[in-house]
């Protein structure tokens, strides 16, 4: 199955720039780190590489529904408090909070079936903090996290510089993109049904996604929030954007943000400027 969403390498790289690539067996799929930097890099590629792996098996250890150990599954059973969880988890409960408010809880964790669940954020949340690792441990430039089709995109450090050119796939030709938006330092995240709409589960009903699209890709400067948006764009359809960026948080930042939606019968719907 090719991703709802995919990557090109970035534009205006100097023919010099070294390669750096590596996939990271985790959560039951593979995640795609992507940089670009000097030859003399690879020390640094290497140390944060390995430290954004290791993070994100300590994710899996903390939030996966499939091992009994996990702080979620103790959670879920009424063996850990959430208030005396690992810190990792109470920060992303914290995160996710704030979408469960901005969509009047449409997202929610706390109602998922089988109890607290934070895959609906855990992807775009994960790829935006294992990219930040390559900042604080130096890497000059750009670095491309994909996650199953969560994306973060990085930027130049200290330079507006190059960007990423990421294709929407398109629903019907699978060979073909939607659309294109070039980005820097943005989340590109994108949810669909038209592979299977069972897996969009609308909280309101308990019943699978039935709104007007049948993909929706969220840009924005918030990888966690932006998966979330996707999904439930998903559940409640194109006419909900005014209504979930219409809230407080979106206030000073709403310029940053952007959605493309693909309708059931292959029509596009734009929100924002950065798919114009």
């Amino acid at each position: 199955m090719i991703p709802p969403a995919a990557a090109s390498s970035p534009e205006f790289f100097p023919e010099k720039r070294e390669k750096y690539y590596h996939e990271e067996n985790v959560w039951g799929t593979v995640v795609t780190f992507e940089g670009y930097g000097d030859a003399d890099d690879g020390s640094v590629w290497r140390k944060a590489l390995a430290e954004a792996c290791d993070f994100l098996h300590r994710i899996d250890d903390t939030f996966s529904t499939y091992k009994p150990s996990s702080a979620v599954s103790l959670v879920r059973v009424g063996l850990l408090s959430p208030h005396t969880a690992p810190s990792l988890y109470r920060e992303v409960a914290a995160r996710a909070h704030i979408v469960s408010e901005i969509t009047h809880d449409i997202f929610d964790p706390a109602v998922a079936p089988g109890g607290i669940d934070f895959s609906g954020f855990l992807k775009g949340w994960a790829a935006q903090e294992s990219a930040q690792i390559f900042v604080r441990e130096g890497f000059p430039n750009t670095v491309k996290v994909n996650a199953a089709g969560d994306l973060w995109c990085g930027g130049t450090v200290g330079d507006p510089g190059p960007q990423w050119r990421v294709g929407v796939q398109h629903p019907f030709m699978l060979n073909r993109v939607a659309a294109v938006v070039t980005v820097s330092d943005r989340a590109v995240c994108t949810s669909a049904t038209y592979h299977n709409r069972a897996h969009i589960i609308d909280p309101r009903s308990g019943a699978p996604a039935d709104s007007d699209i049948i993909s929706a890709t969220v840009v924005g400067p918030d990888g966690g929030i932006a998966e979330a948006l996707a999904k439930v764009f998903l559940i409640c359809g194109s006419r909900h954007t005014d209504q979930v960026f219409s809230h407080p948080y979106f206030d000073n930042s709403i310029d940053d943000w952007g959605v493309f939606f693909i309708g059931e019968g292959g029509d596009t719907l734009f929100f924002g400027d950065c798919f114009a």
